[in-house]
């Protein structure tokens, strides 16, 4: 345990800019839902009287990988593997039969420190 004392206003604010530049990055913080939407079209699904999709938006500076998984009525989530979203760029996902629940599993694009789960263990998320 490092236990640090400080007599100036100066060093305290130096060593806090230091200490948060130096923890790790929450990168789900990085995609931002922008928009939903109900019957929307989808060319994957029979019916688009209750799809439901998401549009998702990455407002950080680094390229980030996510999964991003839709709940279907079905209690399944569908599952879009995104590898490379640049900074500025959107995606969207989507359920044919909907409930309107989506999650998603971000991490810094290329960070192999961070594993995502497989598909099968985000099928056991609720």
């Amino acid at each position: 345990m490092l236990k640090l004392v400080f007599t100036s206003a100066f060093m305290i604010s130096f060593v806090n800019l230091s200490f948060s530049q130096t923890q790790e990055k929450d990168y789900s913080d990085c995609l931002t839902k922008v928009h939903s939407a109900w019957s929307t079209t989808c060319s994957q699904c029979t019916s688009i009287e209750n799809t439901y999709r998401i549009y998702l938006k990455n407002t950080c500076t680094e390229t980030v990988e996510s999964k991003v998984c839709v709940r279907e009525k079905v209690n399944r989530w569908r599952i879009f593997h995104f590898r490379s979203i640049a900074p500025g760029d959107s995606v969207s996902a989507y359920a044919c039969e909907g409930t309107g629940k989506y999650m998603h599993i971000t991490r810094k694009a290329g960070d192999m420190n961070v594993v995502l789960p497989d598909d099968n263990e985000i099928q056991q998320m609720k």
